[in-house]
């Protein structure tokens, strides 16, 4: 399940195939809301990126399933649409200027890669940045003055590229090895740090980056755990706090995810409330009462869950209620056997439903 929210996680935009084909819904935050569709038709509309004020959103619109994008502009109160853009581009990536006037994609043609930016007051379309290496994921900074990207250098390479708005020659690389993975970053709300995944160390964490300084450092975890990269139509992107002292990520340990507040002077701290299995796409209200993630499991659908900081509970946002008993379904067994060198290996053990032998 992807989804988005806006800045004070008062309004929630997610993608559901309930009818069949997927499309966006959106529902209010407040308890007992009801999610109200908001993007109709045969095509199915899986991301959609709500604006800041939570008035608009954007959304690539694939109409020939050859995962070539046009972007559509929607209005969340008149629910008219507009299509935004002349061509059709593969789409790895989008954002809004934090002004709410401007949107920019990360865009694949036949000659290479680049960032193409929509002015929305006066429809302007531009090329902002023709790019090399091809960039994934982006987001403005919250001065809106630059945008940090993932470059994917080669197969085994990636680095974080932040560049320029206005002078997009002007470009800044973090990469801690040659052959390591940097990735998925996202700026503090003072613009003054960035928090990015690396593998440097051989397994995912966070690094902790002074930008346009010399400090760095990488956030501790335990034996067994490493940070969560990304998965299908979303990178598990950190979050952080609104006071630019801590940042929230999610830890996976023998195949659960957990979601950890992680202090920069201090330790990972106990895992937030939300239930076991997988945990995606954190997002953190401005104010700083709330982080709201995504949440799967073998036993459990898709779901949109959100807490309040200070409570011991996550409210689930997104319907609960399904075509089948969920109590019906045999939990999944935790299970570590030795390999031939004595390594641990982690495995999932699932029983058959109580059925008469032979087993399925």
């Amino acid at each position: 399940m992807y989804y988005d929210v806006d800045e004070n996680c008062k309004t929630i935009i997610y993608s559901s195939n309930s009818t069949g084909i997927p499309q966006l819904y959106l529902i209010p935050t407040e308890v007992d809301s009801k999610p109200k569709q908001i993007t109709n038709g045969t095509d199915p509309v899986i991301l959609g990126y709500i604006s800041p004020k939570g008035d608009k959103l954007i959304h690539p619109l694939d109409k020939d399933g050859n995962e070539m994008d046009q972007i559509f502009l929607l209005s969340v109160e008149r629910g008219d649409t507009k299509q935004l853009t002349d061509n059709a581009y593969r789409t790895l990536g989008m954002g809004w200027h934090p002004n709410g006037k401007e949107v920019s994609r990360i865009i694949v043609t036949q000659k290479g890669c680049g960032i193409e930016s929509i002015n929305l007051e006066s429809g302007e379309i531009f090329m902002l940045k023709e790019a090399t290496p091809p960039l994934g994921e982006m987001s403005y900074s919250h001065d809106g003055k630059w945008i940090v990207c993932t470059a994917y250098t080669s197969f085994t390479n990636t680095q974080i590229n932040v560049i320029n708005r206005n002078n997009p020659e002007d470009i800044i690389i973090y990469n801690i090895k040659d052959d390591s993975r940097e990735e998925i970053p996202s700026w503090s709300p003072d613009d003054k740090r960035l928090a990015f995944r690396s593998e440097a160390t051989g397994r995912g964490r966070i690094v902790i980056q002074e930008f346009q300084g010399e400090d760095q450092f990488l956030l501790d975890i335990n034996e067994n755990e490493e940070v969560s990269s990304a998965a299908v139509f979303f990178s598990n992107t950190p979050v952080w706090n609104s006071k630019s002292d801590t940042v929230y990520y999610i830890v996976n340990k023998y195949g659960r995810h957990a979601l950890h507040a992680h202090p920069l002077d201090g330790e990972k701290e106990p895992a937030l409330p939300f239930p076991e299995g997988v945990v995606a796409l954190p997002k953190v209200s401005k104010d700083g009462r709330f982080i709201v993630a995504a949440h799967s499991s073998m036993i459990s659908p898709d779901g949109i869950y959100m807490h309040e900081f200070g409570s011991e509970t996550v409210l689930p946002l997104t319907p609960r209620e399904f075509n089948i008993d969920l109590s019906l379904l045999n939990k999944p067994q935790s299970i570590l056997y030795k390999s031939f060198d004595e390594t641990s290996i982690h495995s999932w053990y699932i029983s058959p439903v109580e059925t008469p032998e032979p087993y399925p």
